[in-house]
Formats: C-alpha cells, sequence, structure tokens
C-alpha cells in the first residue's frame, strides 16, 4: 500500500513532544501523505487528533493543558479524606498524612472525567470520520475475571473508524487507562487499561498498520530506550524519531502535566523533526533540481534537433526554389 503510517507512542505528559513533531510533518508536507494512524495511550489521543486534522486545536490543548484539567477526583484521595478524621490516630499523624496526599493523589486512583472532557470539547469526530485512512488505538485487555487472577492479557487494537462517537471516546479512554493511576474502562464485558504498558502492552502499535499492507512507518517515540524491533516488520522502511532530550520519568514525565513542561516538549519535538527531516528534504530537493536539469537538458537536445531538421528542410527548400530560377532564366538546364 502507497503511504505512510504514523504511530505515536504513550506517555502521559510527554505527549505534548509529537504535537510539535506534528508541525514539523506539516511543514516538510509528510502529512498529505500519511494514509494510516495509530497511537497508545496518549499516542491514541493525538493520534485522534491527528486524524481529526484539527493541528490548531491539539496545539491549544497542550498549550493550555494543567493537572486540574488531568487529574480529576482522585476517588482514593476523597476516601482518605473522608475517613481520616474518623481514624483514630494521633493527630501528627494525620497532619502527615493529609501533607502527603498531594504525592499520594499521584499514586491513587484518578477518575477519567477531565481526559473525557478534553476529548469531547476538542476532538472533532466529523474530522475523524471523513480522515480517508484508518485510526487504531491500542489497549490491553484482561480476558474476564480470570484473565486478572492469573495476569492473563492480550494487546487489542481498536479501530476508531466506523464507530460512534462514543464508541471512540471510551476506545480512547480505554488506551489512556494508567494501572493505578485512572479507573480501567469496560468494553463488551472485558476490562481494558492502558495501552503502551511494558512488557504486556504495544507502545509503538505498528502491527495493525502493517496487517493492512502499509510498509514505511513515521514512528514518533517519547523515550530513546525502547526502539522498534524491526524484525517483526519484514520489507517494511521504519523512520524513528526519538527524543534528544531526556524527557522524565513516572511524575516529573508522564504524570507532568504542566504547560511549562508542555510548551519545552512541543518545541523539543519539532526540533528533533526537523534535524531529521531537513537533510532529507535538501536531498530530495537536490534530487528534483537534478531531474529538472536533466528533463531540461533532453527537451533542449529535442529542440536542438528538431531545430536542425528544420534549417535542413529551409535549406532544401531553397536550395530547390534556386534551381527552380536558374532553370527558368536557363542558367541550368533541365536534363
Amino acid at each position: 500500500m502507497n503511504g505512510l503510517g504514523l504511530v505515536l507512542a504513550g506517555g502521559g505528559g510527554k505527549g505534548a513532544y509529537e504535537i510539535g513533531v506534528w508541525k514539523a510533518l506539516n511543514e516538510f508536507d509528510i502529512t498529505s501523505n500519511i494514509v494510516g494512524v495509530s497511537g497508545a495511550s496518549v499516542g491514541a489521543l493525538n493520534g485522534a487528533l491527528f486524524a481529526a486534522g484539527d493541528f490548531e486545536t491539539a496545539k491549544n490543548v497542550w498549550e493550555n493543558i494543567s493537572a486540574k484539567k488531568v487529574l480529576i477526583g482522585s476517588s482514593l484521595r476523597e476516601y482518605i479524606l473522608s475517613r481520616l478524621p474518623k481514624t483514630e490516630m494521633p493527630d501528627i499523624l494525620k497532619k502527615a498524612i493529609t501533607l502527603a496526599l498531594p504525592l499520594f493523589a499521584r499514586l491513587g486512583v484518578f477518575t477519567q472525567s477531565g481526559l473525557t472532557e478534553l476529548i469531547e470539547e476538542n476532538l472533532n469526530y466529523t474530522g475523524l470520520h471523513t480522515f480517508d485512512g484508518s485510526v487504531y488505538a491500542a489497549s490491553v485487555g484482561y480476558k474476564g475475571l480470570f484473565g486478572m487472577l492469573t495476569g492473563s492479557t492480550a494487546v487489542k487494537y481498536f479501530s476508531l473508524k466506523g464507530c460512534s462517537d462514543d464508541e471512540i471516546k471510551t476506545r480512547l479512554l480505554a488506551s489512556a487507562a494508567i494501572p493505578i493511576v485512572f479507573e480501567p474502562i469496560l468494553i463488551d464485558g472485558e476490562i481494558y487499561i492502558d495501552g503502551g504498558l511494558p512488557l504486556i502492552g504495544d507502545n509503538a502499535p505498528i502491527k495493525p498498520l502493517y496487517d493492512e499492507g502499509i510498509r514505511a512507518f513515521v514512528v514518533i517515540h517519547l523515550s530513546a530506550s525502547n526502539p522498534v524491533d524491526t524484525s517483526k516488520y519484514p520489507g517494511a522502511t521504519i523512520v524513528e524519531i526519538m527524543p534528544s532530550d531526556y524527557l522524565g520519568g513516572s511524575f516529573d514525565g508522564t504524570m507532568n502535566f504542566s504547560r511549562k513542561k508542555a510548551l519545552k516538549l512541543m518545541e523539543l519535538g519539532y526540533c528533533d523533526a526537523v534535524r531529521l527531516f531537513e537533510p532529507l528534504y535538501r536531498l530530495g530537493l537536490a534530487n528534483q533540481k537534478y531531474l529538472s536539469a536533466l528533463k531540461q537538458l533532453k527537451e533542449n537536445e529535442h529542440d536542438f534537433y528538431k531545430r536542425h531538421i528544420e534549417n535542413i528542410k529551409e535549406l532544401n527548400k531553397s536550395e530547390s526554389e534556386i534551381n527552380l530560377k536558374y532553370r527558368q532564366w536557363g542558367i541550368i538546364k533541365n536534363n
């Protein structure tokens, strides 16, 4: 299949990096060649925004991101606060627990109301529906209660095309359901969590696009430590964009949804992509110029022979006219 597949990795707040890369894709006219999009976790959310074709909206989402918009209503935090006054323990210990709650909340279970609101307010469903290509969101599913008890999991590549708006939203939330941080999502009787989890997930979900026949990919990573195992995709050309700087760990990266951090990561993503694409672009321009010059040379050569033949015809015509005059004047006798 002709065209490129765009694959976006997961990584929570580090996802702002992918918007910077998207900007470069637009500037180098690569966006128009993308015929399929696949992502895990925040990569799925950014992928849906990409497929919808609204860069400015995606940029605006990340430029105005905050922890308050994403990490809303920690049920564990609320439970602790509600139970603490009724619990028999020294006041100094209660005070210590209260002071530790901001950190504890990061490890607790948050509702996905913040992400839900971001999707509902910013995702252009119509644009996604009309995108002329495939769109996938990777998630990890537990096969019922037995699967949860045994740890049996399987990666599910949810297609977002041909789905209702609510189904799209639910599948995106399932892909971004980071364990412990967000509650899991139930779809058709199965429990689904973050699709980019190490060991059990697929944080660079090339597979669904590869299975459709796409053989050229641009993969945007949010960490330089997990390159694609290219042996899994024989015959594929894979360009990997990796951060040139460390984007952070669990707390200062994945769980960091600050505007300041997002702006920094968008700029880094843009610079890294430009650094990769510009030499290829210049090489392409040089190749275009060479081909153009070669074409012009051929055209000039063709014009030269054409004019040469026309000149010979003119000379022959002139010679014939002169000979005719000479015969009329008796200078040359007819044979």
